[in-house]
């Protein structure tokens, strides 16, 4: 016989000369052999159906269940009556960490005795290997074999069970945490955790791309360096195609390896972080939800530990949960705004055909009793009606304004730049203050609600300095971040008196109208100010916000 390698086809050959002749006639058989390839740097897992045996003879039969041996998950091996080997599937072969001619002839670690076909035994399998001694689990029974007593095994590594367990339980927590946890952040971060947790991998991450400017977030993470995210960053501006991208671009499953990280100039970031860490081969799989592809769960596996294909399949499976946890977060955030979008055009139109009405016609009749009232007894009363007529007016300016606030025709009409310039036009008009508006940036393609936010914050921070700041003059400035182009900023910056910010009073209320705003689109708000005439600065930072496109440099006076 020739000498025997890891090859398939020679395992089947041995298999085939075991099985032949023992198949009866009649048997129906399906063939499914799981293939692997490689498209765009993707691992991709097919299946080849060989199609439905039916009244096989003896020939065509063993070739089928040769097949079905060497294609077997689990560990086969066919002993002698003494326990030595006769025969080793492929995947006996990759437990053992050994090619088939090592093991022929080699006496095994099975207990002979235990073997009733039914009941499971666990024992050392007593060979070396790079990762030492393991624990099998086995089954198996006595056969005949052309008159010849021997002993057929299943095997499988007790390890690669309790890490099939591991998936599972890590697969049904995640499952409850989805269930029971409304934060999105936190259900991203918990599943980061038990996917480490139940492979080994030494990093795990969630990273999510904005569907218009295909801006990167980490919404879950777990065992990342603190300033892995920031490096990561660098090395997209200086060029460089990560994976995770690369993932979310093509749909694939995507991998990568350490040395390529270090060998790659354009990952200088990168280089001291790896160097440092216990990390080997890197793998991405696309987050896909109504078959659009949304993200990647990623991370680096530990050395000497590369995915199997197992893996993957459990990688993909956690994959499906963030997508669909993804996309239940986004339709209940959707639905939530498009309730108080509802709620405040149906208070804007209450307001106009109730309080509105009301304050007007209560100036009319101050107005008209101002004039039946004869001039020199009833000084004081015409005084008073007068400032009656004076605040009833005041107070129906302020209402017709927070009507416009509420219901920005201008904004659905023109896009933000434009409501703005209107919005300034006419808080200039009602109070005479200069308002100058400018705009280093045309944000095409912004998120709605992401404009009506940014929209209201103005017009909130506009009505603060008309009345608390004693200002002469605002400027409305919308720009992109001087680090990061997807970065979009609105600041708001008067000169008037300025205020302590640990005694706001009045202010409070719309100072936390405004941070919550903007805090629901990933952003952060700071306000700058003191007491003493330094006046008070606004700003509210959107990350990922913008594409990297369409920069210009306008600036419009508002009289």
């Amino acid at each position: 016989m020739a000498p025997l390698s890891r090859q398939g086809g020679d395992s089947m050959l041995l298999a085939t000369n075991f099985i032949g002749g023992m198949v009866p006639a009649g048997g129906a058989v399906v063939i499914e052999r799981s293939r692997a390839c490689l498209s765009g740097g993707a691992m991709v897992h097919t299946f080849e159906k060989f199609g439905a045996y039916r009244d096989v003879g003896p020939e065509t039969g063993s070739d089928v269940l040769a097949c079905l041996v060497a294609e077997s998950a689990e560990g086969l091996a066919v002993l002698s009556q003494d326990g030595r080997y006769r025969f080793v599937n492929p995947a006996g072969c990759r437990l053992f960490d050994a090619i088939l001619v090592e093991l022929l002839g080699t006496p095994s670690a099975f207990d002979l005795g235990v073997l009733d076909g039914e009941s499971w035994s666990v024992v050392q399998d007593g060979l070396p290997s790079t990762s030492g001694t393991r624990e099998m689990e086995y089954s198996g029974h006595a056969v005949s074999l052309r008159g010849e007593l021997m002993y057929t095994v299943r095997f499988r590594s007790l390890e690669q069970t309790r890490r099939q367990e591991r998936k599972l339980a890590a697969f049904v927590r995640t499952a409850a945490s989805i269930a029971g946890e409304r934060r999105l952040g936190a259900v991203l971060d918990t599943l980061a955790d038990e996917v480490r947790a139940a492979t080994g991998m030494a990093t795990c991450a969630v990273v999510l791309f904005d569907e218009h400017t295909h801006a990167a977030t980490y919404a879950g993470k777990s065992g990342l360096p603190g300033d892995y995210i920031q490096r990561s960053e660098q090395c997209r501006r200086n060029g460089v195609s990560l994976l995770t991208r690369r993932a979310y671009e093509t749909g694939w499953t995507s991998f990568g390896h350490r040395q390529e990280i270090l060998n790659d100039p354009m990952f200088a970031p990168m280089h001291d972080i790896v160097e440092s860490e216990d990390w080997d081969t890197y793998v991405a799989v696309p987050l896909i939800v109504r078959d659009h592809t949304i993200g990647a769960l990623a991370g680096f596996h530990a050395a000497g530990s590369s995915p199997t294909p197992d893996d993957i399949r459990f990688l993909t499976a956690m994959a499906d949960h963030a997508a669909a946890s993804v996309d239940n977060a986004r339709l209940l955030a959707r639905l939530q705004n498009q309730a108080a979008r509802e709620e405040r055009y149906r208070l804007a139109r209450d307001m106009h055909d109730s309080v509105t009405q009301a304050l007007f016609s209560l100036s009319l009749h101050a107005q008209a009793a101002e004039f039946m009232i004869s001039e020199d007894p009833c000084a004081d009363v015409r005084a008073e009606l007068g400032e009656v007529r004076t605040l009833a007016q005041s107070a129906l300016q302020e209402m017709r304004t927070l009507i416009m606030h509420r219901r920005p025709a201008a904004l659905r009409a023109d896009g933000l730049t434009t409501a703005l310039r209107k919005q300034a036009a006419e808080v200039s008009a009602g109070t005479g203050l200069d308002i100058q508006v400018e705009c280093r940036v045309e944000p095409d393609g912004l998120d709605e609600h992401l404009e009506e936010d940014l929209f209201r914050m103005a017009g909130e921070a506009l009505h603060n300095v008309v009345k608390h700041a004693k200002a002469t003059s605002v400027r409305v400035r919308l720009s992109r971040g001087e680090d990061d182009p997807s970065v979009l900023i609105l600041d708001i910056v008067d000169d008037g008196i300025g205020f302590d910010q640990h005694t706001v009073g009045r202010r409070q209320f719309g100072l936390t109208t405004m941070a919550e705003r903007v805090a629901a689109h990933g952003g952060t708000f700071a306000v700058v100010s003191s007491a003493g005439g330094s006046g008070t600065a606004v700003r509210a930072r959107l990350p990922g916000a913008l594409p990297d496109w369409s920069w210009s440099s306008e600036i419009w006076e508002v009289a």
